[in-house]
């Protein structure tokens, strides 16, 4: 299983709350899908998956939208991916024959597989939105912006 286009999405979209966590500030759809550059039906459908996980709330009405039900640095990377795109996995899993000449072949290769799925989990369990959100901020304040010269 691969990142999705909706894992993705519903990063950036939680990113973009993050940012507005502290302040309290409810968050239109049509203003997170405008910065974000997301199509808004398709955001719609992402963000009631959010909300029944517990990880925003929604305000109804005239200046409703949504607002993170917990803190950034709360929230990894990994939660969000196997809730939208279902388990990481980067291969399936060997079978492994009973036939002596290619079974401990596959068993070595089944532990290379489940080594790298689990150094992928440990990666994306690791970083929460609150760390996105801070390298972001370190890699605008280091870019100076483009130097062309003819």
């Amino acid at each position: 299983m691969k990142i999705t286009a909706k894992g993705v999405y519903a990063l950036n979209a939680l990113l973009d709350l993050s940012h507005r966590y502290t302040s309290g500030e409810v968050v239109p759809l049509s203003d997170i899908a405008g910065r974000r550059r997301m199509p808004l039906k398709f955001l719609e459908q992402i963000m009631l998956i959010l909300k029944k996980a517990g990880f925003v709330v929604s305000r109804r009405g005239i200046g409703g939208g949504f607002m993170l039900k917990r803190p950034p640095d709360s929230i990894t990377v990994g939660q969000i991916i196997r809730l939208v795109d279902g388990t990481f996995d980067i291969f399936p899993q060997v079978k492994i024959s009973e036939h002596p000449f290619g079974k401990y072949e596959e068993i070595a290769i089944q532990e290379m597989r489940d080594q790298v799925v689990n150094a992928i989990g440990d990666v994306i369990d690791s970083v929460t939105l609150a760390d996105l959100i801070h390298r972001a901020g370190e890699l605008r304040s280091t870019n100076t912006g483009y130097m062309y010269q003819i």
